[in-house]
């Protein structure tokens, strides 16, 4: 008899975070996805963002490329009047297929630059950057409706999440060359974003602290904080002499703000660092989100350049940090890994604890010739993944890069390639370092954390030679546009897992389409609470389990008409983390007949297909791999009206034993055809 365990849930304002995920014996990565992104002409990305409500992920770059893909219905379908200049484009892809959702091109008749991206709970979109045109797609009741500067302003805007429409958008900047830099959301409903502009509006007021004096007469580096849901100006301070990289959320509606003092600036009583040591300097400080005042700041950084930093908060406050430094000084931990300044130019990455009072550890991640990046929108990606390491994406130049075993690519393929590596949270060990790339030249620019691992968007150009990445069979683009393409990867690391969901099935019984599967993992991440999408919307199923198996069923599916019914399950775990479950789809059959196909695992060590037909007919089954190639055809079997079970020894066509892992039957019974995706475990 089955029992409720699970409680459908309909609750979209929560906060998304990653899947429950544990530690595994064996860490090591893998390849699981590579696509290239673009047309004919250069595409260069600059950001990624996940959407764990709609499940998807976002690209936003420039391109030149004429035909970028885009679909329909979105806010720019086509190049604007079909300039030759540079435009920014989103798209967005399904993060289970890959699969192109919508993707639009956005811009005016001159230059567009897209710096950052970012998202709301409601998968709504947020860019900031830098447009010549002065018919970017502002919105009637934007703040600025005007390019006022010299031919360069900065733009905030946001679009619905299917890129349908322009939400609200605005011009931001004065009557000289302006650009926004850093861009954040507040789940209390605002927007803040950084740059540098040449006039303050006239709303701005000045901050006590940190500013000391401005630059000039008449530019400045600006905070400001608007309404998410208008545009609408909120506040707006003056910095005085930072130029901020990076915006990350703090405690109590705080921001911590990051970027690169060239004077002086205000710190806070007990800083780590109190004095400017170069002539450009990282800086670090926190601000009160509610009307911006400062609460703390510091200095990092050596005798020499220091620039383009990434930051991200840890759930305890430490501030962690990645950025590039030309100073053979820069202070490094004393012992372990990293230790000494190597090359020409390096990567840095670390963590300031107690409120900037202290470096807790600083590591070089460098080679012996140019790593990392030398301006603010180069700056490299660094996010925190499940388990709380620290993934990060870069550039380098150095063939000697200290890999290890756990390396995809151990040795430098080409001039210049992305960098990748996983850090543990107290910076003691490199869990693993990869470069990736092929022989020409390649980028790393900003990478996501998801429940297996982590994808990352990067830049490849031919630079004399032809690209060669290792795309995979599923990807979107397996060909290089030319000029310069985006291209996007996905690797999984070993140690960082999702929920293990196995032998989910999906079927139709009558009238009804039920889907099942098993959870393992330990106890802590099995769902507490689940809800169910059909066709996107979400429905009041509910979900039961026997004890092991879990399944829900939708009735009279024949009732709407849908020639194909998907059926995506979230849920919420003992953790309190929500996100994706699984995914399954069925054109379900209205013509009164029932035939389904599942797998079970048989004590014996077999494996049981069990097949479901109301007519006679002869099938054969098929067994392959998840890339689709066929590994046995079981001989034909004759099959009643009714249930046949056909059993399977789980060898290939050449009676090899086949490996723990995924697989998918196949058969077509009376010219409809059946699969079910199924486990070995061994």
């Amino acid at each position: 008899m089955k029992t409720r365990h699970i409680v459908t849930l309909l609750v979209l304002a929560v906060p998304v975070v990653m899947l429950c995920s544990y530690v595994q014996a064996d860490p090591g990565t893998s390849l699981t996805y590579c696509t290239y992104l673009g047309g004919v002409s250069g595409d260069h990305p600059v950001d990624i963002a996940v959407d764990r409500i709609h499940h998807r992920y976002i690209i936003a770059g420039t391109t030149i490329s004429g035909d970028y893909p885009t679909t329909q219905g979105v806010v720019q379908e086509s190049r604007p009047h079909g300039t030759p200049y540079a435009d920014a484009f989103v798209s967005v892809f399904d993060a289970i297929s890959h699969e192109l959702v919508c993707s639009t091109f956005l811009g005016g008749w001159y230059n567009e630059g897209v710096q950052e991206l970012t998202l709301d709970e409601a998968g709504n979109i947020y860019l900031v950057g830098m447009t010549n045109s002065t018919d970017f797609p502002v919105t009637p009741d934007a703040y600025d409706p005007y390019n006022g500067g010299w031919m360069q302003d900065g733009f905030i805007i946001s679009l619905t999440p299917d890129l349908e429409t322009v939400r609200w958008g605005t011009y931001w900047g004065g009557d000289d060359l302006d650009e926004m830099t850093a861009l954040m959301y507040d789940p209390a409903g605002f927007v803040y974003v950084a740059g540098t502009t040449s006039t303050v509006p006239e709303t701005a007021t000045r901050c006590d602290e940190p500013r000391v004096a401005a630059v000039d007469a008449d530019r400045s580096f600006n905070l400001t904080k608007l309404d998410a849901a208008d545009g609408s100006l909120v506040w707006n301070r003056d910095l005085g002499y930072v130029h901020i990289c990076s915006l990350c959320p703090a405690r109590d509606g705080h921001v911590v703000a990051a970027g690169v003092a060239f004077g002086e600036v205000a710190v806070s009583p007990g800083a780590f660092d109190v004095e400017m040591n170069g002539g450009s300097e990282l800086y670090v400080m926190e601000f009160d989100g509610a009307d911006g005042d400062f609460v703390w700041g510091t200095y990092l950084g050596g005798s020499g350049r220091d620039v383009c930093i990434e930051t991200v908060l840890g759930s305890d406050g430490t501030v962690y940090f990645a950025a590039g430094t030309e100073s053979e000084d820069f202070p490094l931990s004393a012992t372990g890994w990293g230790t000494q300044y190597r090359g020409d130019f390096d990567v840095i990455v670390g963590a300031l604890g107690g409120q900037g009072t202290s470096l807790l550890w600083s590591r070089d991640l460098g080679g012996s010739d140019y790593d990392g990046c030398q301006w603010s929108f180069e700056k490299p990606g660094l996010v925190l993944d499940d388990a709380g390491h620290l993934l990060l994406a870069t550039n380098t130049h150095s063939p000697d890069i200290p890999t290890d075993d756990q390396s995809l690519y151990p040795m430098q393929p080409g001039a210049a390639d992305a960098l990748l590596a996983s850090i543990s949270a107290d910076g003691e060990q490199r869990r693993w370092i990869t470069y990736f790339g092929d022989a020409t030249y390649n980028h790393g620019i900003k990478l996501q954390a998801v429940s297996s691992g982590l994808l990352m968007v990067g830049a490849v150009s031919d630079g004399g030679g032809v690209p060669a990445l290792p795309v995979t069979p599923d990807a979107y683009d397996n060909t290089y546009g030319g000029h310069g393409d985006a291209f996007i990867i996905e690797i999984e690391d070993a140690a960082i897992v999702g929920t293990a969901v196995v032998d989910d099935v999906i079927e139709q019984r009558g009238r009804d389409v039920v889907v099942s599967w098993i959870v393992r993992n330990p106890d802590e991440c099995v769902p507490s609470e689940a809800w169910v999408e059909v066709n996107g919307e979400q429905r009041a199923l509910e979900i039961t389990t026997d004890g092991g198996r879990y399944e829900v069923s939708d009735s009279n599916v024949c009732d709407d008409g849908a020639a194909l019914r998907e059926y995506r399950i979230n849920a919420r775990y003992a953790t309190g983390e929500i996100g994706l479950l699984l995914e399954k789809s069925i054109e379900p059959v209205c013509d009164g007949g029932v035939w389904s196909l599942r797998a079970e695992n048989a004590p014996d060590g077999r494996t049981l297909f069990v097949l479901e037909a109301d007519l006679p007919d002869e099938v054969t089954i098929t067994v392959c791999d998840l890339m689709g190639r066929r590994l046995i055809s079981l001989p034909p079997v004759q099959l009643a009206p009714g249930t046949t079970i056909v059993p399977w020894a789980r060898r290939d066509d050449r009676g090899r034993p086949l490996p723990s892992g995924r697989y998918v039957a196949k058969c077509t019974v009376s010219e409809r055809n059946l699969a079910a995706m199924f486990s070995l475990i061994r």
